[in-house]
């Protein structure tokens, strides 16, 4: 995410990182083709302490565009830099294959209450995963914004499809913790 006057960054990351991804795009409040960006209205003004609601629309935006399209997605802001090779060798390795079959690690087993209900994942059944820089708040545990993280393509799901979180849980509300909200989600 960005906004008009970040867009030297956007460019920067294209010029960087943004080429090694699959895909790309930037939610901001002007569209610029020659760097993906996109204008992508939310609720309420353009401003950090109205995060959550562009986080929002951006997660509508993937799902709607892009969601059979690519199997996971990053959220981050423009001051981020994402070492991409690393990223796609992690998520098709060892570990995260564990995850997408039931396994439950040692920092989700301190969480399990709100973890246990996806240990064991049925025959065609995608397990939705959250992935990032772990952080304790409360009795709970969420990826820290800053850096960024990801969701797989059930966890967009999940979070959009209608009735989902995103169409029901605090769709007022203006606030710039968006990373507590959809690990909460």
């Amino acid at each position: 995410y960005t906004h008009a006057n970040n867009h030297g960054r956007v460019r920067a990351i294209l010029d960087t990182w943004g080429k090694d991804c699959d895909g790309f795009f930037a939610a901001s409040n002007f569209t610029d083709l020659d760097i993906n960006t996109i204008d992508l209205p939310h609720q309420g003004p353009e401003a950090y302490s109205n995060m959550w609601q562009k986080v929002r629309s951006i997660w509508g935006y993937a799902y709607d565009h892009f969601l059979e399209d690519y199997d996971y997605f990053h959220i981050s802001g423009d001051d981020s830099y994402v070492v991409v090779d690393n990223m796609k060798a992690y998520l098709m390795g060892e570990q995260v294959s564990r995850l997408l079959k039931g396994h439950i690690d040692i920092l989700s087993r301190l969480f399990y209450s709100s973890t246990k209900r996806w240990e064991t994942i049925e025959a065609g059944q995608e397990r939705p995963l959250l992935l990032g820089a772990p952080h304790p708040f409360r009795h709970s545990i969420f990826p820290i914004g800053g850096p960024g993280y990801t969701l797989n393509r059930e966890a967009v799901r999940l979070l959009v499809e209608k009735g989902g979180p995103l169409d029901t849980e605090l769709v007022n509300n203006e606030d710039p913790r968006e990373d507590v909200f959809i690990a909460s989600l």
